[in-house]
């Protein structure tokens, strides 16, 4: 989390070819990641700078259970983020 409460929400993708081998499906997980963090950034209670790291391949996953998994690694960042900025008040 950042202090800066004006600055813009930032999203950094880390998809390494040794985790996801198919360009395709590295490609894939990207765009449905930027997707949903420009659909939902408006919602993050403050600003934040987000790390995503691939750990293992998605090639058996549908786009639905990506969307399912970064829909809760989604939620969980929001909380996080709710807590610290009531500590920091």
């Amino acid at each position: 989390m950042r202090h800066d409460q004006n600055a813009p929400n930032r999203l950094g993708l880390a998809i390494a070819k040794k985790k996801i081998k198919r360009a395709h499906e590295r490609n894939r997980l990207k765009r449905l990641l930027r997707e949903y963090f420009r659909q939902y950034q408006a919602q993050l209670p403050c600003a934040v700078e987000m790390a995503v790291i691939a750990k293992q391949d998605v090639s058996s996953c549908d786009n639905a259970d990506l969307l399912a998994q970064i829909a809760q690694a989604f939620e969980q960042i929001t909380r996080k983020s709710l807590k610290m900025q009531r500590s920091n008040v």
